[in-house]
């Protein structure tokens, strides 16, 4: 329930935010909301939230804070954020250097387990475990023929390359755990035909969930334009399915309400995802596309390393 009530309340101040702040001209000591999200994903091991947001300072800086939560009933708990960093040096390019820095901290709540492990005792165990990197991004950028509705945005990320040992507290542990580095690739393609992406994240210790590749297609936006579906697939899954709906309840902005499944190849990672985006109206203006085309949604997205 206080997570619940925690997440309400991020909710609730970043639309307090936008309904007060999305009416001026960004300068880069006021900040502008460019989007805000936030994602639940049920699995019968486990449940994700995902609560994030992109913040502009002028033309050159976006800020964007990431909080994470997993939970495993009733034993073990994590929670977590990330605050990514992007820096657009030239104003007629949409490229981006990204720096981000953040960290997860796991608790395991074994006092009220009947049958405990060999080494382990009945109290709480808990670590944190931080995460850092650099990269860059180009997005949105025009191409093959001028005005046709051609975009493609890609990045490059790196991070977690300087080895940290941790362990849980109270753990004599003969292994400890340290930080592997992460490479992640990311590419998407926009047309008036929908668009393709495909992600490549890598894990130097190549644990499940570390080393996948994901392919997708979402369809351009269809019946007045508010309706989408994408379908794709992603390693250890024999794919996955997503709708959106666009909704525009008031002058300010939009709303895209979203709900999917993936289809795994162990019937214990069955996953359901819900999740809502808000992007505010003045969000469709990019100074480097001149106008936006039906098709797509260009505005700033928000991306998590944890992908």
């Amino acid at each position: 329930m206080k997570r619940k009530i925690f997440v309400g309340i991020i909710i609730i101040s970043v639309f307090i935010g936008t309904a007060f702040g999305g009416g001026y001209k960004s300068r880069w000591y006021m900040p502008k909301l460019n989007s805000a999200y936030m994602q639940i994903h049920d699995a019968l091991i486990g449940e994700d939230i995902y609560v994030g947001a992109s913040l502009g300072f002028g033309s050159f800086l976006k800020i964007e804070p990431n909080i994470y939560t997993y939970q495993f009933y009733p034993q073990w708990h994590t929670y977590g954020g990330v605050l990514q960093l992007k820096y657009r040096p030239m104003k007629k390019f949409a490229g981006n250097w990204i720096i981000w820095a953040g960290g997860m901290s796991d608790n395991i709540d074994l006092t009220q387990v009947d049958s405990i492990g060999a080494g382990l005792n009945a109290t709480t165990y808990s670590r944190f475990m931080p995460t850092f990197g650099f990269g860059g991004e180009v997005d949105s950028v025009p191409f093959f023929c001028r005005g046709c509705g051609y975009y493609f945005t890609g990045r490059f990320l790196l991070g977690d390359f300087i080895p940290i040992y941790r362990e849980f507290d109270n753990l004599n542990s003969a292994s400890p755990e340290t930080l592997s580095t992460v490479i992640i690739g990311d590419i998407e393609v926009q047309s008036p035909f929908g668009s393709v992406s495909a992600l490549r994240h890598l894990r130097m210790r190549h644990w499940f969930g570390d080393d996948y590749w994901r392919f997708a297609y979402s369809s351009p936006y269809c019946c007045g334009g508010i309706l989408r579906g994408t379908v794709g697939w992603e390693s250890n899954y024999l794919g996955f399915a997503d709708i959106e709906v666009k909704i525009k309840p008031f002058q300010v902005g939009y709303i895209i309400v979203s709900t999917g499944v993936k289809i795994p190849t162990d019937a214990s990672l069955w996953m359901w995802k819900t999740g809502i985006e808000f992007r505010p109206s003045s969000s469709k203006s990019v100074s480097h596309t001149g106008k936006i085309p039906d098709v797509e949604i260009l505005a700033p997205k928000v991306r998590s390393p944890y992908e």
